[in-house]
């Protein structure tokens, strides 16, 4: 009957992980508990009943790979970013091995793989920046935005050294 509840458990946990979180299949504790209950005199049957506690980490990416970026790089300044690759990535609970969810406390964990760290780029501040700049000032302008390392810019006609007035026309 415990495996049959996980597995409903688990179903459930999984369909209500958004497209912007993560579940690690490692990353779960349940927990049960046999309710008494009579049998009935005149019949054969006995019914059990099971309750279940469960409890599961669920990260939301772009929190996990600020977690990962502050982790690991030397000089991370809290720009925002995101994560490509979360779901690969091994979850490993540390400690406690078990835990209960009614007894606060940190939990350590530990994750193993490989991940891709995506800087976000303010789009619409980048294009309002560059609204009618001359070409030659892009430099300035993207030296200003830590998230981007390297930019270049295809301004046409080839003769126009300006960017557009209009910012719908920044791509």
């Amino acid at each position: 009957m415990q495996k049959e509840l996980t597995e409903a458990i688990l179903a459930e946990i999984r369909s209500g992980v958004s497209e912007d979180s993560v579940f690690y299949e490692s990353g779960y504790n349940i927990t049960f508990e046999t309710i008494p209950s009579g049998s009935k005199k005149d019949s054969n049957e006995v019914t059990v009943r099971e309750r279940a506690r469960a409890t599961a980490f669920v990260f939301k990416k772009d929190d996990l790979a600020k977690f990962i970026a502050q982790g690991t790089l030397k000089s991370f300044d809290s720009s925002p970013l995101t994560i490509q690759g979360a779901e690969q990535v091994d979850f490993v609970l540390k400690s406690p091995l078990s835990f209960d969810s009614e007894v606060a406390g940190p939990i350590r964990f530990g994750l193993k793989g490989n991940v891709t760290l995506i800087w976000k780029v303010d789009e619409a501040k980048l294009q309002s920046d560059l609204a009618g700049i001359s070409k030659k000032m892009l430099t300035e302008i993207i030296g200003k935005y830590s998230s981007i390392k390297s930019a270049e810019a295809v301004v046409s006609p080839i003769w126009k050294g300006t960017f557009p007035n209009d910012i719908s026309k920044i791509k």
